[in-house]
This record gives C-alpha cells, structure tokens and sequence, in this order.
C-alpha cells in the first residue's frame, strides 16, 4: 500500500482501537506516515495522534478521504453509517470497518458502491 506520493490511508476515528492499527502499520511498513490522515473528534486527539504518529490529521472526513485508496472507519458504531455517508467513497476505495455490530450490508448501503470489508480486531 506504501506509496510516495498521495493518500493511501484514511483512518475515520482514529481513537483507541483505530490508532493501535495505525501504529502497527507504520511499525510494519506497510504504510509510510506522509500517505496517511486521520480524523478524530477533539483537538486534543489530533494533537495527540499527530506527535505519537506523525500523520496529518483534520476533522473533515471528505477531506481526509480524498484520494485514499483505503479508508479505516474507526468509529463508535452509532457513528458509522453517518461518518461513512459524509466521506463520499469512491468505487474503488477499500473500506475496513472495525465498527463492532455494525453489518457489512449496511456499510454496503452507506456507501452505496464499492468493496467493505468488517474485521473484528481483538
């Protein structure tokens, strides 16, 4: 997924859960700190993933969705589908949920075309 140039993750959510696949990623290589944004709620969040990270963050999920090839949806899940709504996928962008609970047909919908796939990290 490593690329020099350009989005290749957005994370949506990047709390507890999201931030330990983050940071598992980077460790592993398998996506360098300059393709990826994530969003958190709180400036104190994004603070905080920004110096433990060294991502880009922001709060606007379109935004940090623009061009990734795959998007994290880290989310509570009574956040999913309205967060999944509000970024506008595009057909091909991968979408990983670790939403718990929240049913792959429903992402499906949210999103309206392209792949989803749910993981239930532990």
């Amino acid at each position: 997924m490593s690329e020099s140039s350009g989005v290749t993750l957005a994370v949506l959510g990047c709390g507890t859960m999201a931030s330990a696949i983050l940071a598992g990623l980077l460790d592993a290589d398998v996506v360098r700190p300059d393709g990826v944004v994530a969003t958190a709620a709180s400036q104190a969040s994004r603070e905080r993933i920004r110096s433990q990270l060294g991502v880009r963050v922001c709060d606007d999920n379109a935004a940090a969705c623009a061009g990734a090839k795959v998007v994290l949806l880290g989310v509570k899940p009574h956040l999913a589908l309205p967060v999944l709504r509000e970024a506008r996928l595009g057909p091909d962008t991968v979408l990983v949920s670790i939403a718990a609970g929240v049913p792959t047909t429903a992402l499906h919908q949210a999103r309206q075309a392209g792949p989803v796939v749910r993981v239930m990290p532990n």
